[in-house]
């Protein structure tokens, strides 16, 4: 809409909230979904942002001719140039905020930043360490944690990582100042009975070991990507 004016979208999946754009891009894409399958391709998709696994290179290139041929010529569709591309899953490659890799599955960097701006805004030493603060501190942690906590992800020593440097941070707003010798000071209990949450409790309750093999479909784990593709 413009000036309330309806104005057709000419790119792009039109944002409709957060249920009506995913659900446009999964009645779009169904029919990739079985031409991968039928080709014997595993992959993994949310929406329109998803890649192809593959054994060697020329298959993720013959994966990529065959996606972008049915999204041009199926679905008049055109996957995004500057992202879509081929990945070496042993370097690992970003796909919704994680780094998948043949290593492990972890936080990509810019997410591990992005989570620490947040965390850095409402703990300045300026600021007062109280009850309200802690609930704030609790909903940026609780999104990150609920969001990476997957079951096969390898995120555990960074959330433990995570959890020190937000107490630390907290010590730093109660004496204005950073000092080695605080941290003795505050332990971990003292955070516990101020209902400070742990990143570390939400990956205690992932039902599945991290060391668990995922079933086929929804897997990551290869070459192909074409992130965000489905553009009109």
């Amino acid at each position: 809409m413009d000036n309330g004016v309806f104005k057709p979208t000419g790119v792009g999946t039109p944002q409709g909230g957060g249920v009506f754009s995913p659900l446009l891009a999964n009645i779009a894409l169904n029919s990739p979904d079985w031409l991968l399958e039928q080709n014997g391709m595993r992959f993994v998709r949310y929406a329109d942002d998803f890649f192809v696994m593959c054994r060697n290179h020329t298959q993720a290139e013959e994966a990529l001719a065959l996606v972008r041929s049915h999204l041009e010529n199926e679905l008049k569709l055109k996957s995004s140039p500057e992202k879509t591309h081929i990945a070496a899953f042993s370097e690992g490659f970003e796909y919704l905020g994680f780094n998948p890799s043949s290593r492990s599955m972890t936080m990509r960097e810019k997410s591990v930043e992005n989570f620490k701006t947040k965390i850095r805004e409402i703990t300045k030493r300026s600021l007062n360490l109280d009850d309200s603060l802690i609930i704030r501190v609790n909903q940026i942690a609780r999104g990150a944690a609920n969001y990476f906590a997957t079951a096969f992800s390898h995120n555990r020593s960074l959330f433990r990582k995570f959890d020190r440097w937000i107490r630390m941070r907290l010590r730093c707003m109660k004496y204005k100042r950073k000092w080695k010798t605080d941290n003795r000071r505050f332990r971990l209990k003292y955070f516990r009975r101020m209902g400070l949450l742990s990143m570390q409790d939400f990956l205690s309750s992932t039902c599945v070991s991290q060391n668990t093999q995922l079933p086929e479909r929804g897997t990551p784990g290869g070459a192909a990507r074409c992130p965000k593709g489905a553009r009109r």
